[in-house]
């Protein structure tokens, strides 16, 4: 009976079962021929365009017959490990990129460099102080006291206060480490009466220590922390 070999699909008869077959010239003969025609590779076609890839002695394709990458066509790309090349064929390695990565971040935290500093859109949320000795908020829309440090290590102090002791170095509040200047910061704020009777300027000094204080200041009527302003350095 006749079959098909496995890879290229020649026609062949069986030498018992079809010995009394007639030789039929086209599928006996000139289809096979066909079919081994087609299943060949030529010398002349290994390596080339269009051609056949071939295998190198370490059982793997050349890269001469590999198409490059570029920035419009995808293929083999060679590894660049330095920080410094222009080139558009080749690729950065891994540790390339972490150098570039380590540096942009020590540049972003070193406060000395020369190049301008941008304060992030987004600042820090104001933070709410535990007030002391009696003093606590006016309300009545004025703002609440508060605390908050921006991008550019400055603190800002802000709200209006009232009914609590009066007497000199009396403490409004404390701030936190982080939020404290190096030396003792003096700051004249609007002070006046409950009913607008009496008003004065007084002096709220900032301690390197994070005690906000208060000195002259004879009413607790109104007392306004808006506007007092310091660099953080400890």
């Amino acid at each position: 009976m006749a079959s098909n070999t496995p890879r290229l699909g020649l026609y062949k008869k069986d030498p018992v079962a079809d010995r009394n077959d007639t030789f039929n010239i086209q599928t006996m003969l000139n289809d096979n021929w066909d079919r081994i025609d087609q299943g060949v590779v030529l010398e002349t076609e290994k390596g080339v365009p269009n051609g056949v890839a071939t295998l190198g002695p370490d059982g793997k394709v050349p890269t001469a017959q590999l198409p490059s990458a570029s920035t419009s066509a995808a293929g083999i790309v060679q590894l660049n490990d330095t920080v410094s090349s222009t080139s558009t064929t080749q690729a950065a390695t891994a540790n390339a990129v972490k150098q570039v990565n380590d540096a942009l971040a020590a540049h972003s935290a070193d406060t000395t460099n020369p190049h301008p500093i941008y304060a992030k859109k987004q600042q820090e949320a104001w933070i709410a102080p535990t007030l002391l000795n009696g003093w606590g908020h006016v309300g009545f829309g004025t703002s609440t006291a508060g605390y908050m440090k921006d991008n550019f290590n400055f603190v800002h102090l802000k709200g209006s206060l009232w009914a609590g002791i009066t007497s000199d170095n009396t403490i409004l509040f404390t701030l936190p480490v982080g939020y404290r200047p190096l030396e003792d910061l003096t700051f004249p704020v609007f002070n006046a009466s409950s009913s607008y009777a009496n008003i004065t300027i007084g002096t709220v000094r900032v301690k390197a220590n994070g005690d906000v204080i208060i000195i002259k200041v004879p009413y607790n009527g109104l007392l306004f922390l808006d506007g007092i302003t310091f660099r953080a350095e400890q």
